[in-house]
């Protein structure tokens, strides 16, 4: 890693150098080779990827039309937006992809030795649309730009194996949409060839074997082949051992090895093989490399293998969820708008709550209070802290406050609209979007600038917790005196109360026996009925939504009232030793 940075400095200082002209961009392009060999071999680093973005978008406006490199720089700058949307799932990143390699593989001779080159990037990139939109165009186009390219690839050539692959990942996916099984044989071919074809040693082999491990176990779930599952695990595990540690690519082939023991054990209950899925979901959340969003996938799926086991340790168990809290905040970084971050806690919105359920069975309710503050409240934390007055740091260290409050306001107030969050799905001409791609490349910056400034001031005794998610303790003893805070957390497993009592060292638990997840949802319905029929307007002034059909069983409003009182209210204030007497008035029935 030392010689890829030196060698991005070099380039970096050669850009600065050399004036505009037809030698430019080539210095441009080396400069981007080098940061995107950094971006995959080290942990994805955006900056790098944002920068390389920026450089290529300044070779492609400075070659003229006709260039016989432009197609080049074309496809480089279409593979760089497909890496970023993989990462973020920005629908405009991959739009610019398309738009790039089109026109890169649209200036290309039909002879031309790059056009294979060209037809798979565009093909890979069509792949990738079709996994977020299912569009069944994109995946079509896919597969016929990728057929052509390892049509045109002569036998021999050190791209095909890469080639056949790539076009066996998109039969696959296609196949987990249609479940044709011409095209499940259709991907295991292509990446059996693509496996036979690659020499031992080489450094895309694990990937390859991960590709093939996937095929097999996507037809192993149809087909309940034995045979299948067997070589799938037997594939991965040899990915995983072919890859040494710190690799980027080690916490996706220890996830899918994890996901294929899980199959089997599904299949056949042998403990064994739950036992193996568990070590590898957990190798891979905690690994460090590999992006956050793959290592909370990987939490989930630890979590999900620790439920099926016949008695989990309680420290596996607390192991498990705190590392998904972790990861969550992770996965809503600061380098995002505060929409991405919104979006990207959307699909995880049930995880603190299951953390709090796990942590209140296990009789930690202080655990469980800290990780519902801190999993809840991902977003707002982070606005806060942007926020957070510094005056005790100011009266520290007056230049380390000052630089502290300078680049939380760039933040706070880039991180409503940055980079591409902007566009709004607009293909914007070439300048545009070198002005907006620096914008999003400053934001990036920014956001590591501040972590690195937030590590300094921790590394100060007396600010070692600057920010840092509060502790129990911490809540408790800045409660209110008025009366206590009543928290409800419900999950599918159970219903509980966190009563923070002013005076209190920890959270009373009090746990609600008669209510469920479903007795919730089913009050919940009832209400949104009687509010929808009563004209309620939502708070953006439109009428509440009518998605609910019809149900005949649906509770009416007092009775809506006498639950959520006999249920929920009244076992929480008679556990807090509150007398209770309701007038007649009041005891309503259906």
């Amino acid at each position: 890693m030392d010689d890829i940075s030196e060698s991005i400095q070099h380039l970096q200082q050669a850009v600065r150098l050399t004036p505009k002209g037809p030698q430019l961009p080539t210095l441009l392009n080396n400069l981007v080779n080098s940061l995107l060999s950094r971006f995959e071999r080290d942990t994805g680093d955006m900056e790098d990827l944002s920068e390389a973005i920026g450089h290529l978008q300044k070779a492609v406006r400075l070659t003229p039309a006709g260039h016989s490199r432009l197609p080049a720089w074309l496809n480089g700058l279409g593979s760089a937006f497909l890496s970023r949307f993989e990462l973020t799932g920005d629908m405009d990143d991959i739009s610019e992809a398309i738009r790039h390699a089109k026109r890169a593989v649209q200036l290309t001779q039909r002879r031309d030795a790059d056009l294979p080159m060209w037809l798979n990037n565009l093909g890979s990139s069509f792949s990738g649309r079709f996994k977020h939109t299912g569009d069944m165009n994109d995946i079509s186009e896919a597969i016929r730009h990728q057929k052509e390219a390892v049509r045109l690839t002569p036998h021999g050539h050190a791209e095909l194996p890469s080639r056949l692959s790539n076009l066996g990942i998109s039969f696959r996916i296609r196949f987990e949409r249609t479940e044709d099984d011409g095209d499940i044989s259709e991907a295991i071919r292509h990446q059996k060839e693509a496996v036979r074809l690659t020499p031992h040693g080489h450094a895309e082999l694990p990937s390859r074997l991960n590709n093939l491990s996937f095929s097999l176990l996507s037809r192993f779930k149809r087909t309940k082949n034995v045979d299948d599952i067997s070589l799938a695990i037997r594939h991965q595990q040899n990915a995983v051992q072919l890859t040494p540690d710190g690799h980027a690519g080690l916490p996706l082939w220890r996830f899918n090895l994890g996901d294929s023991f899980l199959h089997r054990f599904n299949n056949t209950q042998v403990d064994e093989y739950l036992q193996s899925a568990t070590l590898n979901f957990h190798l891979s959340a905690t690994s460090s490399s590999g992006s956050p969003s793959l290592r909370l996938a990987a939490a989930k799926q630890w979590a999900t293998a620790l439920s099926q086991s016949f008695a989990p340790s309680p420290s596996d168990l607390l192991d498990c969820h705190s590392c998904i809290i972790h990861l969550l905040s992770l996965v809503s970084g600061l380098a995002h708008t505060v929409q991405r971050r919104h979006e990207n806690l959307l699909d995880t919105s049930q995880l603190s709550l299951a953390a709090a359920a796990i942590a209140i069975s296990l009789d930690q309710a202080d655990k469980a209070l800290e990780w519902l503050v801190e999993g809840r409240c991902i977003v707002w934390n982070q606005i806060n802290q942007l926020r957070t007055p510094v005056a005790e740091l100011h009266s520290y260290d007056t230049g380390l406050a000052k630089r502290f409050s300078i680049l939380s306001t760039e933040l706070e107030n880039a991180g409503w609209c940055a980079g591409s969050q902007c566009r709004k799905g607009k293909a914007l001409s070439m300048d545009d979007g070198i002005s907006l791609e620096n914008e999003t490349r400053m934001h990036i910056k920014h956001s590591k600038d501040w972590e690195e400034l937030l590590d300094t001031i921790r590394k100060i005794p007396q600010f070692k917790d600057f920010l840092r998610p509060r502790k129990c303790a911490d809540i408790m003893g800045r409660l209110p005196e008025e009366g206590p805070i009543v928290i409800i957390n419900i999950y599918h497993t159970r219903c509980d109360v966190l009563a923070l009592v002013p005076g209190a060292h920890t959270p009373k638990h009090i746990p609600l026996l008669k209510f469920s997840f479903q007795e919730a949802k089913r009050v919940a319905i009832g209400l949104h009925s009687y509010l929808r029929s009563s004209g309620v307007q939502s708070q953006l002034g439109i009428p509440l939504d009518n998605s609910d059909s019809p149900d005949p069983d649906i509770i009416k409003f007092p009775t809506v009232l006498e639950v959520l009182w006999s249920e929920v209210a009244r076992p929480i204030l008679e556990d807090l030793a509150f007398s209770v007497c309701l007038p007649l008035i009041l005891r309503l029935r259906p």
